[in-house]
């Protein structure tokens, strides 16, 4: 459970008590205010424990970093982003992935949600069907919801099914290969302006996002955009000697 810029203790504490209630007990925290404050512990219930025990990063890069499998939560559409699925498509869609992935459920701060930079961190984006009326959730119970979606599907298919898929690439290693994809982009004059750079950005971190690539495919294409760069860096060089 990742809880992005959290401003109120109490919400962090009931969403402790939350993780609690339905055996979660991984808590990571982005910039978070004190989350050890009186309030938190109050609203924890009996799940201190896990405010005492969560893992405080000063990004969210550095939290999904070792993530196979990293849901983004957001309430509207965003442009340059797929439309987020309902929550119920997915956890039979997580009983697909080989035993010992590591799955995070990102939540963004109280008042604005997980920002377009964050979203890119995303594999899936989900939302929570909610009145039109009044479509925001208090964070906690957003969590709870999440959480209790999980719950009722209960276990995962067998493990005969796992062997046959392959192991998912982490948040790391799509994060290099976006990075240097966009390198090599920004190098042959791909992009025109910095607005349209930040635009198709965020179209190519959907793109990877429902690509899906394993572990072996992330590999493949970063040594097809090395073999590119290196390409490139030859034949300027020779340019620049007038060969």
């Amino acid at each position: 459970m990742v809880l992005v810029r959290p401003s109120e203790p109490g919400n962090i504490g009931a969403t402790a008590r939350a993780m609690h209630n339905l055996g979660c007990s991984q808590l990571a925290l982005v910039q978070p205010c004190d989350h050890l404050s009186k309030p938190a512990y109050q609203f924890a219930c009996n799940a201190g424990g896990i405010l005492e025990t969560a893992q405080v990063y000063s990004s969210l890069a550095q939290a999904v970093a070792p993530s196979h499998f990293v849901l983004g939560t957001t309430s509207r559409n965003r442009s340059h982003f797929r439309p987020p699925e309902p929550l119920t498509q997915f956890p039979q869609a997580l009983g697909a992935l080989p035993p010992g992935c590591h799955i995070s459920l990102v939540f963004g701060t109280e008042r604005t949600g997980l920002e377009n930079e964050e979203l890119q961190r995303c594999t899936h984006l989900i939302t929570i069907p909610t009145a039109t009326e009044n479509p925001s959730l208090n964070l906690a119970q957003a969590v709870l919801l999440v959480l209790y979606q999980f719950h009722l599907f209960g276990e995962f298919p067998d493990q005969d099914s796992f062997a046959k898929a392959s192991v998912p690439a982490i948040s790391k290693e799509l994060e290099g290969l976006k990075t240097q994809l966009e390198g090599l982009l920004s190098e042959v004059g791909f992009f025109k302006t910095q607005e349209q750079k930040a635009s198709l950005s965020n179209s190519i971190a959907d793109l990877v996002a429902r690509a899906q690539p394993t572990r072996r495919d992330v590999a493949l294409l970063r040594g097809m955009l090395h073999r590119m760069q290196w390409a490139l860096t030859r034949r300027n060089q020779r340019e620049t000697r007038g060969v």
